[in-house]
């Protein structure tokens, strides 16, 4: 779909940077063949019935619903959130900024139902976020922007009780990064020497990056090879 295709234009993964949260030979060709909205020949079957019943055609379908569809594979949108969670995490202590995954400084202070953020920054001051993935619907970005928003308006005043800063982490199952992902990004590089800001501004965008292409890529694979195992033993 077209506006899937204009979701993908934060495609910092293409390029290799030297670090270990790289796509592995094989991850980086499924993902370049999606980027490019087609399927490998080795893994293509169609037409082809998800999990979920739906009777997929085209290539460019296959992608579409595989990367969002919860019964496509067992790579679900907890993966997905994690991987993104945990690169971010990996980028940060490799560069001296202390961070803590799933904090539990907060989880006294929540009166509107919400859980902790995801990860705290301790930086001066320091600096909570929780990362969001989200499907994109319409133009890439409206869906971005508004779980943006959103959790702005779920942990801002609550991070705040603490004297803390909160900045969210959302972007779009085909690549696009919402703003305060690059906002979230300079904040953390000022805890840095200038020397090593520009370094660490382009790692933790490209860790995200990669991160979203290499689940993209196994939820791919993993959705064949479901229907092709199906396939055999119906």
């Amino acid at each position: 779909r077209e506006e899937t295709v204009r979701g993908q234009h934060m495609a910092q993964w293409l390029f290799w940077n030297g670090s270990h949260l790289h796509l592995t030979p094989c991850d980086f060709i499924t993902a370049l063949a999606i980027h490019a909205r087609v399927v490998p020949e080795a893994i293509r079957k169609l037409p082809m019935t998800c999990g979920c019943g739906l009777t997929v055609i085209t290539q460019s379908q296959a992608i579409s619903h595989f990367c969002v569809c919860d019964n496509a594979s067992t790579m679900t949108k907890t993966h997905r959130h994690h991987a993104v969670r945990d690169a971010i995490v990996t980028v940060c202590r490799s560069q001296g900024i202390r961070c803590s995954s799933e904090p539990t400084a907060y989880q006294d202070l929540y009166t509107n139902g919400h859980k902790r953020p995801d990860i705290l920054f301790h930086v001066v001051p320091p600096i909570a976020t929780d990362v969001t993935v989200i499907n994109t619907v319409g133009d890439a970005g409206v869906q971005a922007q508004k779980a943006a928003h959103e959790k702005c308006a779920a942990h801002t005043d609550t991070v705040a009780k603490l004297g803390h800063r909160f900045i969210p982490t959302t972007m779009e199952t085909f690549g696009h990064l919402d703003q305060g992902v690059f906002q979230l990004t300079a904040a953390l590089a000022e805890a840095l020497p200038h020397f090593h800001r520009r370094t660490f501004a382009l790692q933790l965008v490209h860790a995200i990056a990669t991160a979203l292409a290499q689940w993209r890529s196994q939820a791919v694979r993993l959705a064949f090879a479901r229907g092709s195992f199906q396939a055999r033993v119906g």
